[in-house]
């Protein structure tokens, strides 16, 4: 899937990757939240994962920095579900090109969700 964010998205998310990360984590989660005209998503790093839990996600050890990457209304629409399957394709493809020493592909399990949302699996995938 090609959108006109997933370059600026991808660059975004080089850059959280590179920076210092706590030994341990055992998962990401990329949070999204709706604000005014926009829809923004940071990733966090967490020591334990819990499928059943999405609590879990709520102890971060790690915060991306910049700590957010917008998406605009006008450019992504204003359906949090569209939104979350977007935010889940990037991920998704910027995960499946990664190298294997990426942080994300080194953990038990990539989520994305709504801050007061279910969180959906997207690596390793099913």
């Amino acid at each position: 899937m090609s959108h006109t964010l997933q370059p600026s998205f991808a660059a975004w998310l080089d850059r959280a990757m590179l920076q210092p990360m706590p030994a341990g984590l055992a998962a990401f989660n990329f949070n999204l939240a709706e604000a005014y005209k926009k829809f923004q998503v940071d990733v966090i790093g967490a020591m334990h994962y819990d499928p059943d839990d999405r609590d879990w996600a709520c102890e971060e050890e790690f915060a991306s920095d910049p700590r957010f990457f917008d998406l605009p209304h006008s450019e992504v629409g204003s359906r949090w579900q569209d939104v979350q399957q977007l935010v889940s394709q990037f991920v998704a493809d910027y995960i499946r090109v990664a190298p294997s020493s990426s942080p994300l592909r080194s953990v038990t399990a990539v989520t994305v969700g709504f801050v007061d949302g279910e969180l959906e699996r997207v690596w390793p995938e099913h």
